[in-house]
């Protein structure tokens, strides 16, 4: 099994292999099909953002499974949604406290055999919150269709989480924080280190980077608990969005010290740790056998799917795919999208493809992307207005937007295509337009 050629891996495998989507290696497993037409015609190529193919593979779910849960979605919106919380804010806990109690471990003093069964344990862990990772299939089937267009009188500001989320709490221990208090800074550095984390990626957050966003901190708005009490449920959901993914990176922040020492074992920079299947791991740790051209996997732009199984994908055949299916720019100067937070905004565009471009946003800036992570909050509530392609009014974007009130579009099609960084623009977020005012113009700052 390990070492194997993917191309033999059939997707349905991938979760007794114990393999998450923590790069770009991986994670094209976990994004759904945004053109159903290119989906079938290409054997599940499909495109998620602009800078990544992916295939739509439903891997964490067993086809079983998949029909008995939209049998109940249409059934009862409402329960499924109830039990659905309940059962995320289990797994969620379960999940830190296990991260908690083995964080601080003397990894260094195990033997192989006993390094291999934690590194197994934790993936278990990690296994049993993974279906709560992706929250397509809730929102796009339950909440949606059936709870937010049914619910007569809902407003914005009823469709915000329940409790503060992590922009919200880490804004506001900056904010409280005196001036040049270094001892703070780090305290709140160990607190927060996770947070710069995306399933991997990015690094952990240190005091210089806090006192950088110390600047431009706010406070959170006061949230609204509804009174109604399926509204209520849904606000825990959207709460759920945001507390599910930090659980995740937390759990892959504390626990990096085990790969750092098992990688050391089997003579690998823990940089391969985001290329290696868990099983992978394990058997190198037990044999001292690990698979081969693993420096290839870098270049890999994701995963293709083909009659004869599921291989990686080369940037090679990205570049050439991405041609064949490449945008065509249009003169067009207004587009449309639904309002995620009402108001408007004029100001320049910064188009975000990557955790990389989102430093680039800056106070007054239009902030423009296919979609927004978690862990471009720092840097996000910085902008004026927002202009997202992808989603509804249950997305990590909007729902940040109208935590911070920042007048956002989202389902703005082709957006980061058409718009580029110094357009000037109008987020028309009252009527759901956007209106190009300038291409182009020379920056001022």
């Amino acid at each position: 099994m390990p070492g194997e050629d993917l191309q033999r891996f059939n997707p349905e495998e991938f979760p007794k292999l114990g393999a998450w989507p923590n790069s770009t290696y991986f994670n094209a497993l976990s994004f759904e099909a945004e053109n159903t037409a290119n989906y079938k015609k290409n054997f599940g190529i499909a495109f998620s953002q602009e800078f990544m193919l992916v295939i739509d593979d439903e891997f964490h779910f067993q086809k079983e499974k998949g029909k008995k849960l939209q049998l109940l979605i249409e059934k009862n919106p409402a329960g499924f949604l109830k039990k659905w919380n309940a059962k995320c804010q289990k797994a969620i806990k379960k999940l830190k406290d296990y991260s908690d109690k083995n964080r601080h471990k003397p990894f260094e003093k195990y033997s192989n055999e006993r390094l291999s069964r934690e590194v197994e344990r934790f993936h278990e862990r990690m296994r049993e919150t993974l279906g709560f990772l992706w929250t397509y299939l809730p929102t796009a089937n339950a909440v949606e269709p059936y709870i937010v267009k049914k619910i007569p009188k809902i407003n914005f500001q009823e469709i915000r989480p329940l409790r503060k989320v992590s922009a919200e709490r880490l804004n506001e221990k900056l904010l409280k924080m005196r001036p040049g208090d270094e001892h703070a800074l780090k305290r709140l550095a160990r607190a927060f280190g996770w947070y710069g984390l995306s399933l991997l990626r990015g690094k952990a957050l240190t005091p210089a980077d806090l006192m950088q966003l110390r600047k431009t901190a706010t406070l959170p708005k006061k949230i609204k608990v509804s009174r109604n009490a399926l509204l209520k449920e849904l606000q825990l959901f959207l709460w759920l969005k945001f507390e599910r993914i930090d659980a995740y990176n937390y759990a892959l922040y504390c626990m990096r010290p085990l790969f750092t020492e098992a990688l050391k074992r089997i003579g690998l920079h823990e940089k391969y740790w985001e290329v290696l299947l868990p099983k992978e791991i394990e058997y190198a740790l037990k044999t001292g056998q690990g698979p081969e051209k693993l420096g290839e996997r870098f270049t890999f732009k994701g995963l293709v799917k083909t009659p004869q199984g599921v291989r990686p994908l080369s940037i090679e055949e990205y570049h050439a795919l991405k041609e064949r299916f490449a945008f065509k720019p249009s003169n067009q100067e207004t587009f449309t999208g639904q309002i995620a937070c009402p108001g408007k905004a004029i100001g320049p565009v910064k188009v975000v493809h990557s955790l990389e471009d989102i430093s680039k946003v800056n106070p007054g800036d239009i902030l423009v992307a296919a979609e927004t992570l978690v862990q471009y909050e720092p840097w996000m509530h910085k902008a004026h207005g927002m202009i997202i392609e992808m989603g509804g009014l249950l997305t990590h974007s909007a729902i940040f937007a109208r935590e911070f009130k920042i007048p956002t579009l989202v389902g703005v099609p082709q957006a980061t295509k058409a718009l580029h960084d110094w357009d000037l623009v109008e987020v028309d977020a009252r009527n759901g337009i956007v209106k190009r005012l300038n291409a182009n113009p020379s920056p001022t700052r």
